[in-house]
């Protein structure tokens, strides 16, 4: 994402992405959490479930961040800049969401 923000020079910071890129970081801190305690991390179904629910509120913002670009943004270029950034940023929450899955269903079977 930070290479194509760089790659494609984008002129003004896309609103919401900020929301998106925190919704990211604290995925990946939870995830980092549970993958290097995996063996002695007894809050590792509530982080896998804070994940989830990340995911969710990433949706939501999504969905503002998109309509906001397509309602505000007036040069078709950064729209379609803006438009792809979004939604790299959406699918990276996305595959946060699918590792806590994985993650989970590596719980189940070794229970």
């Amino acid at each position: 994402i930070a290479n194509r923000i760089h790659l494609y020079k984008v002129k003004n910071r896309i609103e919401f992405g900020t929301q998106m890129t925190d919704i990211l970081n604290l995925q990946v801190k939870l995830i980092s959490e549970v993958v290097h305690n995996f063996e002695d991390d007894k809050d590792m179904t509530s982080k896998l479930t804070a994940i989830r629910n990340y995911e969710t509120q990433g949706d939501v913002i999504f969905q503002k961040a998109l309509a906001h670009v397509f309602e505000y943004e007036n040069d078709c270029v950064e729209l379609i800049k803006k438009k792809e950034l979004i939604e790299l940023m959406e699918k990276a929450i996305d595959r946060c969401q699918t590792v806590a899955i994985v993650i989970e269903g590596i719980l189940i079977k070794n229970a």
